[in-house]
């Protein structure tokens, strides 16, 4: 028997919507879908005006377009 106090995460809550994304990211939604045209921002198409992104596959694709600096 499971008896840990943490709640289980729901899939709602790890999915974002676009407008989400341009928020936090800072970008328009126009750059958002070159982004995902150019598939460098991992999305989840339900329908062709449902697409939601997962936090976590964001987080990683940031990371991995991130140029590191110089100094």
């Amino acid at each position: 028997m499971n008896t840990t106090s943490s709640s289980p995460i729901t899939l709602s809550e790890q999915l974002i919507t676009g407008k989400e994304v341009c928020r936090i990211l800072g970008i328009s939604p126009r750059a958002l879908h070159d982004y995902r045209t150019r598939r460098l921002i991992p999305y989840v198409k339900f329908s062709k005006r449902c697409i939601r992104y997962d936090v976590t596959a964001v987080k990683k694709a940031i990371e991995r377009l991130s140029v590191p600096s110089i100094d």
